[in-house]
C-alpha cells in the first residue's frame, strides 16, 4: 500500500474508510493581504461624456490578484434615459494614474483588510468626482474590456443599480496584476441629459508575493 505525504511536514493524506475519497480542505491563497473596500464618487453631472470613472492600480513588487468587482448608481436627481454601458479595461504597461477629475481612495492603514495582521495594501486608486478623470498615461491599455455592464439610470431618486462587473471563478486562471499594473473602469456611453447620481465601486482582491 502507498502512503502519500505532505512535502512539507510528516502529515499523510488521509482516505475515507467507506468511500475510500481522499479528504482536502480548501483554503485561500497564500497571500501578503486579503482587500475588499467600497469607493464613491462626487455627484456626476448629467450629459457626463463618456470617460473614465475610476482607476486602480497595484504598485507593489509581487502581483495582485482580481476577485471581484461591484459597480453601482445611486441617484440623487431623477434620470429620464435608460441604460448607461460601464465596461472595465485591462492597463499593462506605461500605466500613471492622474488626478484631474478624480478624488483619491484612502488605502492607508488597516483600510480594507479582511485581517487586521495583514499588509497594508499596495494599491493605489482613484474615483470621479462630478465628471470623469483625466491625467491618466495608459498607453498599454487593452482594447477589448474584461467586463461590460449595462446599468440602468432610473427615475426614481434613491434607487441604487448595481451589478457585478467581474466576478473571479476559482476553477479558472484569474487576473493577475503585476507591478505598475492595473484597470480602468470607464463609461462608454454618456450620461443621461438629466439626472445626478453617485459612482459606488467595491473591489475585491488578493495580494501576493508571486503566483
Amino acid at each position: 500500500m502507498a502512503l502519500i505525504q505532505s512535502g512539507a511536514t510528516t502529515d499523510l493524506l488521509t482516505i475515507d474508510p467507506t468511500a475510500k475519497a481522499a479528504r482536502t480542505t480548501i483554503r485561500p491563497n497564500e497571500v501578503t493581504g486579503s482587500y475588499r473596500w467600497t469607493a464613491i464618487s462626487g455627484a456626476i453631472a448629467a450629459a457626463t461624456a463618456a470617460g473614465v470613472l475610476f482607476t486602480w492600480k497595484y504598485t507593489g513588487s509581487g502581483v495582485a490578484v482580481l476577485r471581484r468587482i461591484d459597480v453601482g448608481l445611486q441617484v440623487t436627481t431623477a434620470y429620464t434615459q435608460g441604460g448607461i454601458r460601464m465596461s472595465s479595461y485591462f492597463v499593462r504597461t506605461a500605466f500613471t494614474q492622474g488626478s484631474t477629475g478624480g478624488t483619491a481612495v484612502t488605502l492607508t492603514g488597516n483600510t480594507g483588510k479582511k485581517r487586521t495582521s495583514h499588509l497594508t495594501t499596495n494599491v493605489s486608486a482613484f474615483i470621479c468626482t462630478t465628471g470623469g478623470i483625466t491625467g491618466d498615461t495608459a498607453t498599454g491599455e487593452d482594447v477589448a474590456p474584461f467586463g461590460s455592464i449595462v446599468l440602468n439610470q432610473p427615475a426614481n431618486i434613491g434607487i441604487v443599480a448595481s451589478q457585478i462587473l467581474y466576478q473571479d471563478d476559482p476553477t479558472d486562471f484569474p487576473f493577475v496584476f503585476a507591478q505598475n499594473e492595473g484597470f480602468r473602469i470607464k463609461n462608454d456611453t454618456a450620461f443621461a441629459a438629466t439626472g445626478v447620481s453617485n459612482l459606488i465601486v467595491t473591489v475585491e482582491y488578493d495580494e501576493m508575493a508571486a503566483y
